[in-house]
């Protein structure tokens, strides 16, 4: 702060805030997941499409900690997700049911704004 506040007014401030923060980050990662999907709609589904990271439903970011997964910046890398960043993705976007890894990949490229709803038998 300024320096003339009480020694005790810093730390009851930042409790007092950081309830603030973390609702404002929330509602920042969502904003970002909009913006994010309307982006990538536009790229395309080939391999060379530049594709923005899409926060997961909670407004966090599957890049960050404490998820650290890859970033799923072309459909190329999402295709080569393994089993278990495909799973983190999966629970993470808040998709149905738990398909075959083929088909969670589909799942997750529309999830993330690449690609027309997949259809499966």
């Amino acid at each position: 702060m300024s320096g003339g506040e009480p020694a005790w007014f810093q730390a009851a401030f930042n409790r007092a805030i950081e309830p603030i923060k973390i609702e404002l980050r929330r509602e920042l990662g969502k904003t970002m997941r909009i913006c994010a999907l309307s982006y990538n709609e536009t790229c395309g589904t080939g391999d060379a499409a530049t594709l923005y990271v899409v926060p997961f439903e909670n407004g966090e970011y599957p890049t960050e900690p404490p998820h650290n997964l890859p970033a799923l910046t072309s459909p190329k890398i999402v295709r080569e997700l393994n089993v278990n960043e495909a799973n983190s993705y999966y629970k993470g976007y808040g998709l149905p049911g738990w398909p075959p890894l083929e088909h969670r990949i589909a799942k997750i490229l529309h999830a993330i704004g690449c690609g027309p709803p997949p259809h499966f038998d």
